[in-house]
């Protein structure tokens, strides 16, 4: 079988038992006349991993649905024009039994006129009002706040890839990049959680730390070219997987 190697980003590779031969890529498991993309659901359960682990509840602006039946985390912007017409439907999407839980991803980046707003918002006495009042382009009164979460979930999101708003993601951890009506929305949301529900166990996978498989691979291949190239190349979008690689040739020296 193939293991799962966790190296650090949404994506992993898979490898050999011993190490002698890896893929980076995407992995299809036949399930009868279909083909299904487990290495979408891994960086999925990645995806809600961290979203479980670096974001609280109370960090979040909720918009909850009466009859829940899905919660989405929506990474949104106020001066986003499609960001706005998301929430002027919050009642539509909450009537099809879909609550709205709001982390925020000012686009222009922090210490920017949007991320005050924002801030602004997350720090006010009433989120939620605050919230609708930016996105209909009302003035706010702006207050500041020692433990603002703006900061925080704009570096996850774009850990979690997302680079525009509205970044929709499902309880499994799909994203859905940019606007979605609220009936297409809901569709989506349905046959995500019919694939999540069968798409495990498919096929034999452990996790195992990156280390020891790396050293099994070779210090001569990791010190190749071609993944010099490839962590050139990973810069922009894998800080963490760079992070990896400087420490392990700083930290580790392994003989021919």
């Amino acid at each position: 079988g193939l293991y799962v190697v966790d190296i650090g980003d949404l994506q992993p590779i898979y490898a050999s038992k011993d190490g002698n031969f890896f893929l980076y890529g995407e992995l299809y498991a036949i399930q009868g006349n279909s083909l299904l993309n487990t290495t979408k659901q891994e960086i999925n359960l990645n995806r809600r991993a961290i979203l479980d682990s670096a974001i609280s509840e109370e960090d979040f602006i909720t918009f909850t649905a009466e009859d829940e039946r899905y919660v989405v985390t929506v990474f949104t912007d106020v001066d986003c024009g499609y960001c706005r017409k998301f929430h002027n439907q919050i009642d539509e999407y909450n009537s099809l039994g879909i609550s709205i839980n709001y982390a925020a991803f000012p686009r222009s980046g922090l210490g920017t006129s949007a991320f005050t707003k924002m801030v602004g918002a997350w720090c006010s006495d009433n989120p939620k009002d605050s919230m609708t009042k930016l996105k209909n382009n009302l003035t706010l009164d702006i207050s500041f706040c020692e433990n603002q979460p703006v900061s925080k979930q704009y570096i996850i999101g774009k850990k979690l890839g997302v680079d525009g708003t509205p970044a929709i993601f499902s309880m499994d951890g799909e994203m859905f990049p940019g606007y979605i009506e609220p009936e297409e929305l809901l569709l989506r949301l349905k046959s995500g959680k019919e694939i999540i529900d069968k798409i495990f166990p498919l096929f034999t996978s452990i996790r195992i730390a990156v280390l020891p498989i790396f050293l099994k691979i070779g210090w001569n291949f990791i010190n190749s070219s071609l993944i010099k190239n490839w962590i050139s190349v990973s810069t922009v979008n894998f800080n963490g997987l760079l992070i990896s690689f400087n420490c392990l040739s700083k930290d580790f020296s392994i003989p021919d």
